[in-house]
């Protein structure tokens, strides 16, 4: 059976694969939503599924990020659709394989947030939207109870903040110096993993091309890059998370002759620690 944008290749029989339960097959496309896949998880099986209405609403809009485009969700049940899709994994990962075990941390979500700034949603959170739980209460639902809920704001930050002013800003001006604006204003620093990867050799900038500098300099993110990008944008207040996305998104411009791929994250508690990180890289060097 073929929907508009989701491919359910379906619960197929345990004769057929001798398997004790059926199992779930779902292909994600460009147009799979979300909610496409959660009530399709109601119709099959037995567990009943709770989502407050702003959660409801935004995961009928959910469409999944370019790295999840093509991939085939399996499981035996709804809890292990849900456990996959709301978790982080390797698909589409830059990161040579060799490294991965070393480095779990550059794991991209398979269900983050999208972050819109003037108008361009962008991919550049790595903040898990979504959390969950199963509970099998006593007297319920056979299957359980599986409830689903937004675990970020919309700009991907687990804490809403008000909006950061960083007018004005020159084209001169650096990421860092941009870094320690925020810090002055807003009180919250955030980090670079690798540190000094958001800098890229001049020779792979092509403002440089042909020309000789000497030392090798690596250059940073400046604001006349982000310019090219955001336009006016940045002559507005946005959120920590806007920022942080406006960012990454700028420096995946910057380092594009690198191969690099930046996003953002930030810890879990009260007190987050926020980091731009390279999923491509693990180390300063080119």
């Amino acid at each position: 059976m073929k929907r508009e944008g989701l491919f359910l290749l379906g619960a197929i029989a345990s004769s057929l694969l001798a398997a004790p339960t059926p199992t779930l097959f779902y292909r994600i496309t460009e147009k799979t939503t979300l909610g496409q896949i959660l009530g399709d998880l109601t119709r099959r099986t037995t567990a009943q599924l709770r989502m407050d209405e702003a959660t409801r609403t935004f995961a009928h809009r959910y469409t999944f990020p370019p790295h999840m485009v093509g991939v085939t969700v399996t499981g035996r049940n709804a809890g292990d659709i849900l456990a996959f899709l709301f978790g982080a994994g390797w698909e589409g990962s830059p990161l040579p394989r060799e490294l991965r075990a070393q480095f779990p941390n550059r794991q991209l979500a398979r269900t983050p947030m999208p972050v819109v700034v003037n108008g361009k949603k962008l991919w550049t959170c790595n903040n898990r939207a979504f959390d969950w739980k199963w509970e099998k209460p006593k007297g319920g639902p056979s299957g359980g109870i599986i409830t689903v809920w937004l675990r970020v704001q919309r700009d991907g930050d687990l804490v809403k903040r008000p909006p950061i002013d960083l007018r004005p800003l020159q084209n001169e001006f650096s990421l860092d110096y941009l870094r320690d604006r925020i810090k002055t204003l807003a009180g919250i620093y955030f980090n670079f993993d690798p540190e000094w990867h958001q800098n890229v050799p001049y020779k792979l900038l092509p403002e440089y091309k042909g020309q000789v500098l000497p030392s090798e300099p690596h250059i940073p993110l400046f604001v006349r890059k982000m310019r090219a990008l955001f336009g006016d944008a940045l002559d507005k207040p946005h959120t920590l998370g806007e920022w942080l996305s406006l960012f990454a998104e700028s420096l995946n411009e910057h380092s594009k002759a690198r191969g690099c791929l930046w996003k953002w994250s930030c810890s879990e508690g009260a007190s987050p620690i926020y980091t731009i990180r390279c999923y491509a890289h693990a180390t300063n060097e080119p």
